[in-house]
């Protein structure tokens, strides 16, 4: 047999030889395993995390409605108090209702008291220069009105219903409040018992002083003929 005969046969056995398998020594189990406990651990942390999120919204929607709840429980209608609730002034919230209407209606009549008054055409002059009258005012004062029946008594005594309306009228004339009146002297009049004069000044004004002429008329009370604004004082 020839050299290139023999190496040809070499060739051809080369050829024919199986390679050697590499032992896989368990890797591609391990693998599988890794992978297995990898889906694991995501579908528990999944789980875990679904599990705290809702528990935060249960939390959430419970602290929403006790905030509710106590927001309508504690707030009152605008504007209204319970009956018979007392206020900072210890005053219950229907007193001060009350009062209020009352002073309201104090207002408004004092306000067309004012407004009457102040429609009567009042003429002032000078008085003598020799004399204690700084000014005469003449104007058409009209009654008061009386509450008194029969026979008339000029009264000086201090809370008969006499005396209260003469400050009435006084009051009117000057357009001060009843209670702002301060009397220094009321005397009979010159002449019958159905007249009176007045000295008289507003209690926050005592310096101003004004004498005032009263004359009684049946049935309808007294009114002011003339007053007298004065100088000074001289019942003081």
């Amino acid at each position: 047999m020839s050299r290139q005969e023999k190496y040809h046969n070499k060739s051809e056995k080369k050829q024919y030889v199986t390679p050697k398998e590499t032992p896989n020594y368990g890797i591609d189990d391990n693998e599988g395993e890794m992978n297995e406990s990898s889906r694991l651990s995501k579908s528990q942390k999944r789980k875990r995390t679904n599990f705290i999120l809702n528990i935060m919204i249960v939390v959430l929607l419970i602290a929403i409605a006790t905030t509710l709840y106590f927001v309508i429980l504690t707030t009152d209608t605008p504007g209204k108090q319970p009956e018979g609730v007392k206020t900072a002034s210890g005053e219950s919230s229907s007193e001060q209702v009350i009062k209020k209407k009352s002073s309201d209606d104090d207002n408004s009549s004092s306000k067309k008291k004012t407004k009457e008054t102040s429609d009567i055409k009042i003429t002032k002059k000078a008085g003598p220069a020799d004399s204690n009258i700084k000014e005469e005012w003449t104007a058409d004062w009209q009654p008061i009105g009386t509450k008194q029946t029969g026979q008339h008594v000029n009264s000086y005594e201090s809370g008969s219903d006499d005396w209260a309306e003469k400050i009435a009228a006084i009051a009117k004339t000057l357009t001060i409040a009843e209670t702002n009146v301060q009397t220094w002297y009321i005397e009979n009049g010159v002449g019958s018992g159905s007249d009176a004069i007045a000295t008289v000044s507003p209690k926050d004004k005592e310096d101003d002083t004004y004498r005032l002429y009263l004359s009684w008329v049946d049935k309808k009370g007294w009114k002011t003929d003339k007053v007298e604004e004065l100088k000074t004082n001289d019942k003081k």
